[in-house]
């Protein structure tokens, strides 16, 4: 049977729900990870166009147009929202926290790639 995959990395709003979730009273942790982000936006092009088009029979990835730290991301958005919360960075334990730090979660050479950066997603957002 004929079938596509769309693998796709972490949308920028990721930073938002880390940000709102990984709280420990007055700090707001920020995980350790390489990530390249998407615009959830091309994403749902990207996955519109493969719906109708033909089945690649396998695995296609679709990443944003940069590699971002999420501590980073998280440390931007905090700004952007007027937060004067400490954000310090962790390291998570495991195969999942050494996965997100060393890069093994961050996509192909053959991913497709999106245009919006998590800096144009930011003042896009703040407009």
């Amino acid at each position: 049977m004929p079938w596509t995959i769309l693998r796709a990395t972490q949308f920028h709003e990721l930073a938002v729900i880390v940000s709102e979730s990984a709280r420990l009273g007055p700090l707001h942790l920020a995980p350790r990870m390489r990530t390249r982000p998407a615009a959830a936006r091309e994403v749902a092009q990207h996955l519109v166009g493969l719906a109708v088009g033909a089945p690649v029979g396998g695995v296609v990835e679709c990443a944003g147009p940069r590699e971002e730290s999420l501590v980073e991301m998280i440390r931007a958005y905090a700004l952007t929202t007027g937060s004067r919360s400490w954000i310090p960075a962790v390291s998570l334990p495991g195969a999942l926290g050494r996965a997100q730090r060393d890069g093994t979660l961050l996509p192909s050479a053959e991913a497709v790639l999106g245009r919006q950066t998590f800096a144009d997603w930011i003042s896009a957002r703040n407009r």
